[in-house]
């Protein structure tokens, strides 16, 4: 005769594990979730270490929202609105007319890419 366990047990454990352990797995989980997509979203649209301390001016050129700010002869456009696969060339030339727009100078260069684009202004 083979020896058997009680199923009163491997059914308390299993509620035990059902009721108790999941639920605080599924709140850390959760918890986890939550933190990382709101650092995530505050990551997107944060400034530069450069231009941290400046406040932004939100600007819209054919369809793209940029946070535009400037300091001396440099600019930065953060671009704040979603876009499907956007391409660095119409995003560079829409930050720098947003730049040009923020700081009334000339922009003479643009780098970065579709989120961030800095910008070399001439002020003259």
């Amino acid at each position: 005769m083979k020896f058997r366990k009680p199923r009163f047990r491997r059914g308390f454990f299993f509620c035990f594990r059902l009721l108790l352990i999941q639920p605080l797995q599924a709140k850390a989980m959760r918890l986890l979730l939550i933190l990382a997509i709101s650092v995530g979203l505050s990551a997107c649209t944060a400034p530069s270490r450069e231009f941290r301390d400046l406040p932004a001016q939100r600007i819209t050129v054919d369809g793209s929202v940029f946070d535009v700010r400037v300091r001396g002869e440099r600019a930065e456009a953060v671009r704040v609105n979603t876009q499907y696969a956007p391409r660095f060339g119409p995003i560079r030339e829409r930050a720098g007319r947003a730049m040009a727009q923020a700081s009334g100078c000339q922009v003479k260069e643009v780098l970065g890419d579709q989120a961030l684009a800095l910008g070399v202004l001439d002020c003259d």
